[in-house]
């Protein structure tokens, strides 16, 4: 009784009886023309005709063009926004740094013992030890009262800083023109956290 397996090897050529195949037998066999198995396929490529007469409706629709965004405040009035909001940062955020500067680690001791003398005493002259430290004082005092922009300095901003915001058509969008209107009316009312008033 013969088996499936047995019968597949009766099929098969015998190892010995096929010969060996070479490289050169490899690329001949690869460059045979192939069998062709569709044989005159003469299928029509040909695009269906266009009834180029209905142009009734149009093949897409442009998009509207987006609405201009709407502008809040005139650029004269941004310009004005603009120069107040820097002039009350300067006015909380640079005495602060002003006197960090000046008045470095024991200085700041010396003078806070100098303001008592003088607010408890205030006939009393400085002496010559502590007039180093009151010299430093009144170029401080001099400095911070010279932060806040003059009407001068404003009026010399201003236009040009509107002609530059309306030439490149900055608009500044409302949550912008919100957080300087905010700076503008909560920065004063920081001051005297963060700036000794006295």
């Amino acid at each position: 009784m013969t088996t499936d397996t047995e019968d597949v090897k009766k099929e098969l050529p015998a190892a010995e009886n096929t010969p060996p195949i070479s490289d050169d037998d490899i690329f001949k066999l690869l460059g045979e023309e192939t069998e062709s198995k569709i044989e005159n396929d003469e299928t029509n490529f040909d695009a269906p005709p266009v009834n180029n007469a209905d142009f009734s409706e149009p093949a897409w629709e442009p998009e509207p063009e987006p609405e201009p965004e709407k502008q809040i405040l005139s650029y004269d009035e941004q310009a004005k926004l603009f120069v107040a909001f820097l002039d009350n940062s300067g006015s909380l955020f640079l005495p602060p740094l002003y006197n960090r500067k000046i008045f470095k680690g024991a200085l700041q001791e010396k003078l806070a013992a100098l303001k008592y003398k003088l607010k408890t005493f205030p006939d009393q002259p400085v002496s010559a030890e502590e007039k180093p430290v009151w010299e430093k004082y009144l170029l401080y005092k001099d400095l911070v009262q010279g932060v806040p922009f003059t009407k001068q300095e404003i009026n010399l901003l201003h236009p040009p800083l509107s002609a530059f915001l309306e030439k490149y058509q900055m608009k500044s969008g409302p949550e912008i023109l919100l957080m300087f209107a905010l700076g503008q009316v909560v920065i004063p009312r920081l001051m005297p956290i963060f700036v000794k008033l006295d």
